[in-house]
């Protein structure tokens, strides 16, 4: 479904030893098969950079995982899904999604460092970027980034870990997935 689908796609970006140790429990269902589909996505588009993966709109969890996040972390939060059907029978669902490439970094940052970490994460935050437009470009059942519409912002967040970076917010467009 949807959350499994957008979850495996922006695995793609995380080196393996990252995604190795994300997996802690092993069971619930489907969970090794999960495992083993991140496991074996290809490393052609790994951002070595990519210290944390944290997915998902838990609060709270975010922001543990933020709070021991290494280095640059990538983090996907999705909220609210819309849906539509035309008059050909199509199902259109659209599901707002927000990424963020950020890093952690100590209270007393001074300003001269913080163009560098800004330089940093943007580019993480390019890179995915321009492999979700290629890939909407490719796949007629999703458009990971469709022309219409995305939103760049600086992010900073005291609250976590002193976080500096770039958000991407759009909403994915998805034909017949949910």
């Amino acid at each position: 479904m949807i959350i499994k689908d957008i979850f495996l796609y922006f695995a793609q970006f995380i080196p393996k030893d990252v995604l190795r140790d994300m997996f802690l429990m092993n069971n619930a269902p489907g969970y090794a098969d999960l495992k083993k589909e991140v496991l074996a996505l290809p490393d052609t588009r790994v951002i070595s950079d990519i210290k944390c993966f944290i997915f998902g709109p838990d609060e709270e969890s975010v922001r543990d995982r933020i709070s021991s996040a290494p280095g640059l972390y990538l983090f996907i939060d999705y909220t609210a899904a819309t849906s539509y059907i035309d008059s050909m029978d199509v199902k259109t669902d659209k599901m707002h999604i927000g990424i963020t490439c950020a890093v952690p970094t100590p209270e007393d940052t001074d300003h001269p460092s913080l163009p560098l970490h800004q330089d940093k994460t943007l580019g993480s935050l390019k890179t995915i970027r321009d492999a979700m437009r290629a890939d909407s470009a490719e796949d007629p059942a999703i458009e990971w980034l469709p022309m219409e519409a995305s939103t760049v912002t600086p992010f900073m967040a005291k609250a976590m870990a002193n976080s500096t970076g770039w958000l991407l917010e759009w909403n994915a467009k998805f034909i017949n997935k949910m």
